[in-house]
């Protein structure tokens, strides 16, 4: 720390990946985190993947009302122009 009086401070965000295996454990990191005086940006992508997810967002911003919590909205899949066709599959034949 500078000797100006100023106080640092340690800012984490987190973007957890879609699915309750990915996002539990970022869940229980940004509580740590905040019990050691962390700010902590918990990012989201929206729309969510299940109920579960959710509900979980929901309870993390109602027990800890001091993470900023920010949504990164998905944009839609162009249906017509998503390949489906497994790469390794044609790879491999």
């Amino acid at each position: 720390m500078s000797d100006s009086g100023d106080q640092s401070f340690v800012h984490v965000a987190l973007l957890p990946s879609a699915g309750m295996g990915h996002l539990t454990p970022f869940l229980r990191l940004a509580a740590l985190l905040t019990a050691h005086n962390v700010r902590v940006t918990f990012i989201t992508p929206i729309p969510t993947v299940s109920l579960a997810e959710s509900q979980s967002l929901s309870q993390l911003s109602t027990t800890f009302p001091q993470i900023t919590q920010k949504h990164l909205h998905l944009l839609p899949l162009d249906e017509p122009s998503a390949n489906s066709e497994d790469p390794f599959t044609t790879i491999l034949s």
